[in-house]
């Protein structure tokens, strides 16, 4: 498969956080709630404007046949008008007709046994997620990448900055980290660096790729000789990545998280 570079137009829409949107085809009937929030709809409308049904005195405009909400959407009455919206706290991005995310995943290596003053035991591990959304669109999802890793220099694909996308490991049997993501022949590597002396980095960064809804995405973590580096910076202290469990302990190995924070669609 074919890598495409993301390249985010003016005509694609952010489905924001906190975003809401009326039902623009309901049909009010005049209710005693307005004002008052309802619960979670569960209409199978998607996206649709005209998804809606036609409301009589005293029926309750959040009700899921009624509302045209997304099943993942919030709805709150807004005078006598269902208004639907995704909740960006919760891990969901849209307009509350479509509400997109993808659950935090996490690949991490803890130490087993200490191997000595720099290194440690560590056996692999892998995560993944899938993208809940319309399999009929590609969306640009925008993923934070945090963790606390070794750098490794990869050679024999392309330096992307702070990762590396295909290519091989140049050096020893330093540990992997590796994205792999549906539409891409090749593997996000997201240690990539100049590995410091006996030290390991922390890593807060933002990756956009383009994925369908119902892709998953796959994270790996190998320690290739079985062994890396313990969790120490360059003056040997321990590092604590801020807003990731186990903050604000630091994490007794090397971890790396991925969470949803941006969807864009078409």
């Amino acid at each position: 498969m074919e890598l495409r570079p993301i390249a985010v137009s003016a005509l694609l829409v952010v489905l924001a956080g906190g975003c809401s949107r009326l039902n623009p085809g309901y049909e009010g009937g005049g209710t005693d709630s307005a004002g008052e929030e309802g619960g979670s709809a569960s209409s199978e409308s998607g996206r649709e404007d005209d998804a809606s049904g036609t409301a009589t005195s005293g029926d309750d405009p959040c009700e899921p046949e009624l509302s045209g909400c997304h099943p993942d959407a919030t709805c709150t009455v807004v005078g006598d008008q269902p208004e639907c919206s995704c909740d960006p706290d919760e891990g969901r991005f849209g307009d509350g007709f479509e509400c997109v995310s993808l659950e935090s995943f996490r690949a991490q290596m803890p130490c087993t046994s200490e191997t000595g003053n720099y290194f440690c035991e560590m056996e692999p591990d892998m995560d993944s997620a899938r993208l809940v959304g319309d399999p009929q669109v590609l969306y640009t999802v925008t993923l934070h990448v945090r963790g606390v890793i070794e750098q490794v220099r990869y050679e024999g694909g392309v330096d992307r900055d702070w990762y590396y996308l295909g290519g091989e490991p140049a050096q020893g049997s330093f540990n992997i980290f590796a994205l792999e993501v549906p539409g891409s022949a090749e593997l996000y590597h997201l240690n990539a660096g100049q590995p410091g002396f006996f030290a390991c980095v922390p890593l807060d960064e933002k990756l956009d790729v383009e994925l369908s809804g119902d892709s998953i995405l796959r994270l790996f973590a190998d320690p290739r000789d079985g062994q890396g580096l313990r969790n120490r910076d360059g003056r040997g202290e321990p590092i604590v990545v801020e807003g990731v469990e186990p903050a604000p302990e630091a994490f007794p190995g090397q971890f790396m998280q991925i969470d949803l924070v941006n969807v864009e669609r078409p």
